[in-house]
């Protein structure tokens, strides 16, 4: 009878503590910005910064059922760039990008990158997403980028770009 009560809290205790879930959500966040290039001559190096993004993803967080305070991760997946004027403009132009994040009282983290650029690059541009946790940006209402640029062919028009940006979030309603 003792052994089988003993059987029995043995049982219950490996439920309740060799039975981990994980309780874990994770989900993708979009977010898109513009910014112009000037017109520049051949080897300039520019750092231009995005206005202000708004980090407005209550909806997304909802969605799936949790908040920005309970974010264990994010990091930036996918980044894009698209010329968007003037038409025919291809990023060829281009020697190298790098894009960083800034938001107030954080640090500038460099976020995505591209050196060289292929100079038969067409009018949209995938960079490649460097691997750097960017909870902290999440927490703060709003980030800003900055898009260093050198050019290795001038340019006789301002370019206007679209950045669209995929970010995954891994958050856990119970933290």
């Amino acid at each position: 009878m003792m052994s089988r009560k003993i059987s029995i809290v043995i049982l219950c205790a490996a439920c309740l503590f060799g039975c981990k879930k994980d309780l874990n959500v994770s989900f993708n966040v979009s977010q898109s910005t513009s910014f112009t290039i000037p017109p520049s001559s051949p080897l300039s190096i520019l750092n231009l910064v995005s206005p202000s993004i708004n980090t407005n993803w209550q909806q997304d967080f909802s969605n799936n059922n949790a908040n920005v305070n309970k974010i264990v991760s994010m990091n930036l997946t996918d980044l894009q760039l698209v010329i968007t004027s003037p038409s025919g403009q291809t990023f060829g132009f281009l020697q190298s990008i790098s894009i960083y994040i800034s938001a107030p009282g954080l640090s500038s983290v460099e976020i995505a990158q591209l050196n060289p650029v292929p100079a038969n690059s067409g009018s949209t541009l995938s960079l490649d997403c460097d691997n750097v946790d960017l909870s902290a940006y999440a927490k703060q209402s709003s980030f800003t980028l900055t898009f260093n640029t050198t050019t290795d062919q001038s340019t006789s028009s301002s370019i206007n770009i679209t950045a669209n940006m995929t970010f995954h979030i891994v958050a856990n309603p119970l933290n």
